[in-house]
Order: structure tokens, then sequence, then C-alpha cells
């Protein structure tokens, strides 16, 4: 009996002892696991690139900032972050841009910049090559992976209200509506005139019989 005893008993401890050393190396892997995949997202996230804004001047009243959907009329000047040479301006022109925010009709850095600003405020607006015109640049202006530097200056901001969206609208359906009333009641006045003739003739008819 004390022989199975310790048999049992030695057992035992050896049961616990690999329960325990499986418990601890699956553990640390685990923990291996987690910290391999907490590096990689942040590698990821370091990759992402991001536009840097340096304010210039900013009103001290903000009642309305710049949000997709807005039409945003700004001017601009644009250069090459490698040698200051400016590639565009719109103060040559003597007329602000007149830009969509949300729409996607400019580079990526650019709307980004955009967006937040007041009416009187300007900004200085770095942006990376890959929110810019990345690997293929524009010929011969913008050299390709170029940084590009954009000072703006915001000078209205246009925001579309539901009343304002809906006379396009009126203006489209209102000539349709006003035709079929037009057929609308030439039909009933040409039912009416009909009705009476018909009501007419049969007066006649009893006035002869």
């Amino acid at each position: 009996t004390g022989c199975v005893c310790r048999y049992i008993d030695n057992a035992l401890s050896l049961s616990f002892v690999v329960l325990t050393m499986h418990t601890l190396f699956s553990f640390q892997s685990l923990l291996v696991l987690v910290v391999l995949i907490l590096s990689v997202s942040c590698e990821k996230k370091k990759a992402e690139p991001t536009i840097t804004i340096e304010e210039i001047t900013k009103p001290d009243d903000c009642p309305q900032q710049a949000q997709d959907g807005d039409t945003v009329y700004i001017h601009y000047t644009g250069s090459l972050a490698s040698s200051g040479k400016v590639f565009d301006t719109s103060k040559e022109r003597g007329e602000p841009m007149a830009v969509q925010l949300g729409t996607g009709r400019t580079i990526p850095g650019f709307e980004q910049g955009l967006r937040g600003m007041c009416v009187g405020q300007s900004r200085k607006v770095t942006i990376p090559p890959e929110l810019a015109y990345g690997d293929k640049g524009v010929s011969p202006l913008i050299p390709p992976r170029s940084t590009l530097i954009f000072e703006l200056e915001c000078m209205h901001i246009d925001r579309p209200t539901i009343v304002r969206d809906f006379v396009p609208f009126l203006q489209a359906v209102l000539p349709v509506f006003l035709l079929i009333g037009i057929v609308v009641y030439l039909y009933y006045r040409a039912q009416s005139a009909t009705t009476q003739t018909t009501t007419k003739t049969k007066a006649d008819k009893k006035r002869k019989a």
C-alpha cells in the first residue's frame, strides 16, 4: 500500500510540474504574440504620412470652420520644400480658388490643410509626397517624390443649406408640374364642354318630342 501511495504521489507531482510548465510556456507564447501584434500595429501607425500645419494668423472669433461639404474660397501659394521655388499661386490671377471639401478633386494633403480654417485665417501647410503627387509629380513644375509647402489664406466659406439646395430642385421640377397642370386643366375643360353639349342635345330632343 505504501508503494502504491508513493507511486500515486510521484505521478501527481510530475503531472503538476508538466501542467505548470505547459501553462508557463503557453503564457509566454501568448505574451510574445501580443508584443509582436502591438509592434506591427505601431509600425503601421508610424508609417502613415501626415501633413504639418503652422498657423500664421487666426482671428479671435471663428464662428464657422471649414468642413466637408463646404466650398472654401482661398488664396494660395505653392512651393517646393527642397528649393523654395514657387510653382503656382492664385494671387497672380487676382481671384481666389474655390475648393469643395470632401469631393477629392484636389490632392489629399491640400484638403486636409483646409479643414478647420476660418475666414481671415492664414496657415502654412507642409504636405509629404504621399499626400501630394507621389512618385509621378507634375512635370515640369513638380518633380517626383516632392514635399510641397502651401501658404493658404481663407477668404470665404460657402456652406450649403437645405433651402438653398431645394431651390435648384424646384427650378427643375416646376416646369413639369406646370405642364401637367395645364394638361389636366385642358382635359377637364374639354370634358365639361362635352358634358354640356350632351346635356343640351338631350334637352333639345325632349322639346322636339
